[in-house]
């Protein structure tokens, strides 16, 4: 039996994986825009023996927010600017009302399940996600598919620099390589399996930013050698060494350094001197 397509990409990414959880690993502590904890939906208040004036008087002055018939809930202080923190609340919120109102719950799926797993996300609808497929687990009370099926259904559908953002960030988050295998090998033929395969060639875990993995996707593109591409090289001194048509040089190794939450600032440049498109706008 030939061997898969993306099987040697699974290699790689396992031995990553594997030199990363190693004890004394200096990896470990790289990773300050990780969550310390996945975020998840609002409870629904219980509201059975509270008085409909008081509600109305708490909704009107913002303390809670009536998000369906009988479901309320608490509505948490959001800075002014917080562009990305909103974004989340309105999908967590959506979640909710979802889960509250369906006779039969639906899985969280795709991009909503890799947020509700904690994962980085870049460029995603303003959508929920769900399917009524297999592969789900429930988390904190709320059906979702696993970390390995959301993986192959992100890498499959969601855009591409989208894809490969969350792609590593779920790999980091614990999902298992060999089981991934698994779900792309079932998966052939279905659409969008070419790029998942392209997005597995060019993940890499060890990313320590949503910036760097559109970074090195932006490399790429632009023509820069995937084996060579910034953040590949020494992460203690924060350079890397990329190889292009003009000769190789020292380039910094996250061109699109984390602006923030919601966004990303600063252009880089290619080892040809070309300047890589701006990151601005993510979500993460």
């Amino acid at each position: 039996m030939s061997e898969e397509i993306h099987a040697a990409a699974i290699r790689r990414i396992t031995r990553i994986l594997n030199r990363m959880s190693a004890p004394g690993s200096s990896l470990r502590a790289m990773y300050p825009a990780d969550r310390a904890e996945s975020p998840t939906a609002p409870p629904a208040l219980d509201t059975t023996h509270a008085d409909a004036e008081a509600l109305a008087r708490y909704v009107q002055q913002g303390r809670i927010e009536r998000v369906g018939r009988s479901l309320y809930i608490e509505r948490p202080e959001v800075e002014e600017d917080g562009g990305h923190e909103q974004y989340e609340l309105s999908l967590l919120t959506e979640v909710r009302r979802l889960l509250a109102n369906g006779q039969s719950a639906p899985t969280i799926s795709h991009s909503t399940a890799a947020l509700l797993h904690g994962a980085w996300t870049f460029h995603v609808p303003r959508l929920v996600h769900v399917t009524y497929a297999v592969n789900r687990h429930v988390d904190g009370g709320i059906p979702v598919t696993t970390k390995e099926r959301t993986l192959a259904d992100c890498i499959r559908t969601l855009p591409t620099a989208a894809a490969l953002v969350t792609c590593g960030s779920l790999f980091r988050r614990g999902a298992d390589p060999r089981e991934v295998d698994r779900i792309m090998s079932a998966s052939k033929g279905k659409r969008g399996i070419v790029q998942a395969r392209r997005i597995l060639e060019l993940c890499d875990p060890r990313s320590v930013s949503p910036g760097e993995s559109v970074a090195r996707l932006a490399a790429v593109d632009a023509g820069l050698s995937r084996r060579r591409v910034p953040g590949s090289g020494d992460r203690a001194t924060g350079r890397a060494v990329a190889s292009g048509s003009a000769g190789t040089r020292r380039v910094d190794r996250d061109p699109c350094a984390v602006g923030g939450p919601g966004g990303f600032g600063g252009p880089g440049a290619t080892s040809t001197g070309q300047v890589l498109p701006r990151c601005g706008g993510g979500v993460w």
